[in-house]
């Protein structure tokens, strides 16, 4: 009886998780099959009835089998929905990450029977909700990242995985103005690149002819931001390339800053980095400046950031040197040195009259110890006189007879 209760109650609970997760609202768990160690992860799922005792009796044992048979239609069903899903890289190693959360949460709850098939069915329900939190993540903040957050400019050839085939593709996101559709012209004309007045195409390497006006519209779609900077000469002038967007992209940059004049560039200096540095600048520094994150893969242009540099005089020091201070200032100086001579001056006087009052106090007190000292070797002379006198009394003949007769 008991285990006709137990069969029946396992397999209601199993077949409603089965039709649970072949509803429409399983989500990106399909892009759990592009990771690789997707095998690993398939079978902590089926082999979770290996765990002894895990149905609650070891009679029941040999349906364990049957039960693995389900449980691996069961994942396939799990992770078979929404196949036009996306995700980059990092989304797929974060859903990896929770499954295997949720496998350990299993494995250690100590429940048998039906109460570890409800375990299940809750673990997999909340897998289910943070894989939806981790594609709406993507979907929000990391898919086209420069056309978020307030920024709407660069070029970006993101890669993106398709949940149903695995495959990697590419997602082009191109900033600018919808009103002057450069957007338009660089997204139908992205795989031309044109260096020195020469174009390429991106992978073939092999010359093309860029659309009307691409060049200009690429130059206006990649500028994202103007920043004044202004240093003292002598001083060391800092540059941050750096655009947030870029930190969202799962790729290699390569930073290139340039000065440019009305003949060309001038100058030109590349780093890994979003940062440059001119130590101790000159006034020949000040200028125009450009700096482009490039893809290092292509060196195909990103985001750009302006720059307008502007290398100032030092302060000079005040009263030094030849300088002649105006007749104002040497007024208001007279007044700060005849203030602090006065301050100066009442500070010593104060303290000499305290030092005065002090010393006079201390020699009456001193006198008025030597009188006292005085008064009482005085008294104390006066005491042996009288102790003299009665011993002297004392020894006289006839008051010692006087006082032997009586005694008699």
């Amino acid at each position: 009886m008991r285990f006709q209760h137990f069969f029946i109650h396992f397999f209601i609970l199993l077949f409603l998780f089965f039709i649970f997760t072949n509803s429409a609202t399983v989500p990106t768990l399909l892009c759990l099959k592009c990771d690789k160690d997707f095998e690993k992860i398939k079978d902590e799922f089926i082999h979770l009835f290996d765990m002894k005792d895990v149905l609650g009796s070891s009679k029941l044992d040999f349906i364990k089998p049957a039960i693995k048979k389900i449980f691996t239609a069961t994942f396939e069903v799990v992770i078979a929905k929404m196949e036009e899903r996306r995700l980059d890289k990092i989304g797929i190693s974060e859903l990896a990450k929770e499954f295997r959360k949720t496998m350990k949460s299993i494995k250690d709850t100590k429940a048998k029977g039906t109460e570890f098939i409800k375990a299940i069915e809750s673990n997999i329900q909340e897998l289910k909700q943070k894989a939806e939190i981790i594609a709406q993540t993507f979907e929000q903040e990391r898919s086209c990242p420069n056309l978020k957050g307030g920024f709407k400019c660069g070029v970006l050839e993101q890669k993106i995985i398709q949940c149903g085939t695995c495959k990697e593709q590419t997602l082009v996101c191109v900033g600018g103005s919808n009103e002057k559709k450069c957007d338009e012209t660089v997204s139908n004309c992205l795989m031309c690149v044109c260096r020195a007045g020469v174009c390429h195409h991106r992978t073939t390497k092999q010359l093309c002819q860029p659309c009307t006006g691409y060049q200009k519209c690429l130059n206006e779609v990649l500028h994202c931001k103007d920043q004044d900077l202004r240093v003292a000469e002598g001083e060391d002038l800092k540059f941050d390339c750096n655009l947030k967007f870029l930190n969202l992209v799962d790729e290699k940059f390569e930073f290139v800053l340039e000065k440019r004049e009305e003949s060309g560039v001038s100058s030109t200096q590349t780093a890994n980095k979003p940062n440059f540095l001119i130590a101790k600048a000159g006034k020949e520094v000040s200028g125009r400046y450009s700096c482009t994150a490039k893809a290092k893969d292509v060196m195909f242009p990103i985001s750009r950031v302006d720059f307008t540099v502007k290398v100032v005089s030092p302060p000079e020091p005040e009263f030094l040197g030849s300088s002649v201070p105006s007749p104002a200032e040497k007024f208001k100086f007279k007044d700060i040195r005849l203030a602090k001579i006065m301050v100066i001056t009442g500070t010593v006087t104060c303290l000499a009259i305290t030092a005065s009052i002090m010393t006079c106090i201390c020699l009456l007190i001193r006198e008025s110890h030597k009188e006292e000292e005085a008064r009482a070797q005085k008294k104390q002379t006066v005491l042996e006189e009288v102790k003299i006198s009665m011993d002297s009394e004392k020894s006289k003949p006839g008051t010692r007879e006087k006082a032997t007769q009586t005694d008699v």
